[in-house]
Parts: C-alpha cells; structure tokens; sequence
C-alpha cells in the first residue's frame, strides 16, 4: 500500500513535467519502453535496484540504456532520480498511476467490452463510436471474453456498467414472470 502511494506522488510529479513539455503520451510511451526492456533482464534489473553496486555505475547504465532506446531527456532524467531515491523497483507501479492520469489529462476513459465470444471489428467500432458521443472522451478499447455472457455484452467505464447481456435479459424476464 505504501509503495502504490509513493508511486503516485512520483507519478504525479512526472505528469507536471510532461505536461510542460506537452509529451505526457510519449513520456509514458518512454517509461513503458524502458520497463519492457528492462524486465525481460533479470540481471540489468537486478543491477539497477540493488544498492550494493556502485550509484555512478547505474546511472551510466541508465544512460546507456535510454540511448540505445531514444528515450528523451526528461525520462532518462525521471529514470536516474528514481535509482537515485531507491524507487526503481516501483516503476511498474509509477507507470500505472502515471498512465490513470495521463488518461485523464488527455480526456480518454478506458472501456471493457465482454462477450461471450469475439465481436466483429465493425461491432467494437460502433460501441466506441456509441461511447464516444455518449461521454464526449476519446475511448480506449480493452476486449474481454467470458462464455458465461451467453450472449450480447457488457461495457464498463471506470465505474460505470452498462449490461447488454442475453443472461441479465433473462434474469429480468425469469423476475417479470415471478411476479
């Protein structure tokens, strides 16, 4: 719990920053990039974060590694504090918090659309379309399956949850004929 209140003060720093530079979606772009490439490597991470190596070393690692992978000024910068502060091994979860409010900032809401099965292309382009006008937000498409929908799907923004379900349908008839 510490570690996700600690990510997002960091986060939260870094989005300002972004926000300056107008690059809040290329600076979260940058810092999963460097997650990526960095967690496929045991020893690299386990080099960064471990404090018994020398600081000097793993910032020119960090260096290193942001060149090689065109990272900017301003997250290699971000990069380096956090080795610095000890709070490498929490950058999965400074992504996370930073990506929340980048989305946020930037006016996106994320929306999870179950089926039961795959639904065409052109059917997900009209339920973003459908929710896009209905919330004014640029939408970001997340696809989930689970048989258990039978039929229909159910969206969900943040906490919003709208049931276009076969099996809420029938539920609500199995109610009506009950009573």
């Amino acid at each position: 719990m510490k570690e996700i209140i600690i990510a997002k003060r960091y986060a939260r720093a870094l989005i300002a920053l972004a926000k300056n530079k107008n690059s809040i979606e290329a600076i979260g772009e940058e810092m999963a990039l460097f997650i990526h490439n960095t967690e496929n490597n045991n020893t690299l991470l386990t080099t960064l974060t471990n404090t018994a190596h020398d600081l000097t070393s793993r910032l020119n690692i960090i260096t290193q590694i942001a060149e090689k992978l065109g990272i900017s000024e301003l997250t290699t910068r971000f990069l380096k504090v956090l080795t610095e502060k000890g709070r490498l091994e929490i950058i999965t979860n400074i992504l996370e918090a930073y990506t929340n409010l980048a989305h946020k900032e930037m006016n996106y809401s994320e929306m999870i659309v179950t089926s039961a099965t795959k639904l065409s292309d052109p059917q997900y382009t009209e339920l973003t379309a459908h929710f896009t006008n209905k919330t004014k937000k640029k939408i970001i498409l997340r696809k989930k399956i689970n048989p258990a929908v039978l039929g229909g799907v159910i969206v969900q923004m943040g906490d919003q949850v709208y049931d276009y379900s076969l099996k809420r349908q029938l539920n609500e008839l199995k109610e009506k004929m009950t009573n």
